[in-house]
């Protein structure tokens, strides 16, 4: 089954997680793309709350590394507005949706 895959792949990425933070330190660009891949397995198991938290984590720490404007950024961004919009924060996916769009108008230029 899909579920048993995505139950697996939160165990592998946990292991890689924990690996990165040991090795790299807890703000490091590996252990926010790892936390990134974990919220992405947790709210593909319905997971919400925890989905959550692990994307805004993950998000602070890709701003830092990367900047708000890198694609892997931007698309955590979606991410996790598309996970408040299934926990019924509308207002707040909203605004995250929002801030992806003009930040994909400005990547594009004035003449897209």
């Amino acid at each position: 089954m899909i579920e048993d895959r995505f139950e697996e792949a939160e165990s592998v990425v946990r292991r890689y997680l924990a690996i990165y933070e040991n090795s790299q330190g807890p703000n490091s660009l590996q252990v926010g793309i790892s936390l990134d891949n974990l919220g992405f397995a947790l709210h593909s198991q319905e997971r919400f709350d925890e989905a959550e938290a692990i994307k805004r984590r993950a998000i602070s720490i890709l701003e830092t590394t990367l900047g708000f404007l890198h694609p892997i950024t931007v698309d955590s961004i979606q991410v996790l507005a598309t996970i408040l919009t299934d926990q019924g924060s509308y207002k707040e996916a909203e605004s995250l949706f929002r801030r992806v769009q003009a930040t994909l108008l400005d990547a594009m230029g004035p003449n897209s």
